[in-house]
């Protein structure tokens, strides 16, 4: 039974083709083939840059302000 508004999403097979993707490129370089120039895979300054982002999401809503997001490191 689909209850949740992430099953709700994930029930329709939104998110087959990011993960599909994402377990090709895991495959392709543990086999040590090329993998896709496009798109890049994420890294870690990606998480982290997400994280500020939901992190500034939080505090405005507890805060009931607007709050900056730290500009990514270039």
């Amino acid at each position: 039974m689909v209850q949740t508004s992430y099953e709700q999403m994930t029930a329709h097979g939104l998110d087959v083709v990011p993960y599909t993707r994402l377990a090709r490129t895991f495959a392709d370089r543990i086999a040590g083939q090329p993998t896709a120039p496009d798109p890049l895979p994420g890294h870690f300054a990606d998480g982290v840059a997400a994280m500020e982002v939901l992190d500034a999401i939080r505090r405005s809503a507890r805060e009931r302000r607007r709050v900056p997001v730290p500009a990514p490191p270039p």
